[in-house]
């Protein structure tokens, strides 16, 4: 759907299912558009303004799989690869009320065309399921004004919020959002531009607790106030291209942990750290993790020698985690496996056993299948999960060779959601 004849076009009350480019208010002038009520699945790209010079709004988009999200059509990944929901090149004082996506690369993008930039009002925009949430390329400096923002990122390998560019000169302000989901952190901020964080609500990143900051500044200018963060993990890396930051008036889950180099403007004040009832931690689990000396134990976060995944599987706190965070896939047809390989120091019999946490929205599996690779061919077992949880599940004895050869798998072909969280694997003393 294009705009042919420049300025004044509006569309109103449309379902588009499943096009390739769903509005094409960029290649023609787009001044004063008007889009509301528009709802459907763009596999591309869905609304790009630009050339837009006097004032576009856009109203009650929501841009969702009406279409389809399976594995098996490739879906899924084609649109976290390459799909974009809202693109904004030159529009002077976009007014956007009420839009979300889900599932796509990028949720809103602000870049630079040939015809300028974009500033303007984003009031209650949405995006879930993203790898980035918000990209900033480039933008105005009167600003990109942000508020009750939500904004979810944990889709593939790197997912990351809010990334502003190394063009970016100009001004990126969040107001009153919100940020969660399993991501990797919650903004990487290049560029010569300012950002600005207040009074916002920031839960979830370091989804494999390697210690990734929360915000990662490499560039410009920041200042945060007013906000919750929910992780113990640094607050803010300034690295040495970044211009300044401010810091103040912040409710911190874990100790103050901010770095900056020398020659870098940084004032920090009026925080409180350790705050009590912050933290999202997860429930302790209903016996002591103090494994044996000589147990393998291997979680979701062991890396990629240790542990593997095919399909689409989902980072969670489920509750009673052993590692603190989890992974979760919807039920299908052997179209999403997890797959734990120990390395066997030497053969013999060993015990395995099995972790998984609580069932907060009661749609886990009862006959999540698991299968054990062993010495002497392979296993099946089924694994309740509404059962049994927050704890080690004994799978049974089996033979392993010295090495990598064997394997414990788990398969969503199942009547729920399955997980994968830990396997232990203990040599058996024999009486």
């Amino acid at each position: 759907m294009a705009c042919n004849n420049g300025d004044n076009a509006s569309i109103v009350d449309c379902l588009l299912v499943n096009p390739y480019y769903a509005v094409d208010f960029a290649t023609q002038r787009s001044g004063r558009h008007y889009i509301r009520n528009l709802y459907g699945q763009p596999l591309k790209r869905g609304i790009t303004i630009d050339q837009c010079y006097d004032v576009g709004r856009i109203e009650n988009v929501h841009f969702w799989p009406f279409w389809t999200w399976d594995n098996k059509s490739g879906i899924k990944k084609w649109l976290w690869d390459n799909g974009e929901a809202f693109v904004f090149g030159r529009t002077d004082w976009e007014y956007v009320l009420n839009t979300f996506c889900f599932g796509y690369k990028v949720g809103y993008r602000f870049t630079g065309t040939e015809h300028g930039v974009c500033n303007g009002n984003f009031l209650g925009i949405g995006c879930d399921g993203s790898v980035h949430a918000v990209v900033v390329d480039k933008c105005s400096p009167n600003g990109l004004l942000i508020t009750n923002g939500e904004f979810v990122a944990f889709a593939k390998q790197d997912p990351i919020s809010l990334v502003v560019g190394k063009e970016n000169e100009g001004l990126v302000q969040l107001v009153n959002c919100a940020f969660w989901g399993p991501s990797s952190q919650i903004a990487r901020i290049e560029g010569t531009g300012s950002v600005t964080f207040q009074g916002c609500n920031i839960r979830d990143y370091d989804r494999l607790g390697m210690g990734r900051p929360t915000i990662e500044l490499l560039g410009g200018h920041l200042m945060v106030s007013n906000s919750l963060f929910t992780r113990p993990s640094p607050q803010l890396i300034v690295g040495e291209g970044a211009g300044s930051a401010i810091v103040m008036g912040n409710r911190f889950a874990g100790p103050q942990c901010i770095q900056w180099p020398d020659g870098v403007a940084v004032q920090i004040g009026l925080n409180v750290e350790n705050s009590d009832g912050l933290a999202l931690k997860a429930p302790q689990p209903t016996e002591s993790r103090t494994e044996e000396a000589e147990a393998i134990v291997m979680t979701v976060s062991s890396g990629e020698e240790t542990f593997t995944s095919q399909g689409t599987w989902y980072w969670a706190r489920a509750g009673s985690d052993y590692a603190g965070e989890s992974l979760w896939a919807p039920k299908g047809a052997n179209d999403c496996t997890a797959t734990f390989r120990p390395d066997i120091p030497q053969k013999g019999q060993y015990t395995v056993f099995l972790w998984y946490g609580e069932d907060p929205n009661h749609d886990h599996a009862s006959n999540m299948p698991v299968t054990v690779k062993h010495a002497k061919g392979e296993t099946k077992v089924t694994i309740d999960l509404t059962k049994d949880q927050g704890k080690w599940n004994q799978l049974g004895d089996f033979f392993f060779k010295k090495g990598q050869s064997g394997a414990v798998m788990v398969s969503n072909e199942a009547d729920g959601n399955v997980m994968a969280d830990a396997v232990k694997i203990v040599p058996r003393r024999e009486k």
